[in-house]
């Protein structure tokens, strides 16, 4: 069984992850209540602090990592779009 989680951090990024990784134990046995909810997770020697999105086979969760991360580029390019900018010209003198 496998768990895609959402890293609670400035980028959105979104990972497959075996249930096994979860540090608490009592969570991991209810991991299907824990859908929407924070939680640490162990990657490699850290543990990470983190959001589940869903739970199943490995396939699916990547499918789901792959829709989320389509969602956040497709957020993240209409908030570039309609954020104001500006054009100042900038004069440099010559030496």
């Amino acid at each position: 069984m496998f768990i895609a989680v959402e890293f609670l951090s400035d980028l959105k990024e979104y990972a497959v992850v075996p249930l096994k990784n979860i540090i608490d134990g009592t969570i991991r046995a209810k991991y299907n209540k824990q859908v929407g909810k924070k939680l640490k997770i162990r990657w490699g020697r850290k543990s990470y602090d983190v959001m589940v999105r869903g739970f199943g086979s490995k396939p699916e969760m990547e499918c789901i990592c792959d829709d989320l991360a389509t969602q956040a580029a497709t957020n993240d390019k209409s908030d570039s779009e309609s954020m104001p900018t500006s054009s100042k010209s900038i004069n440099r003198k010559q030496k």
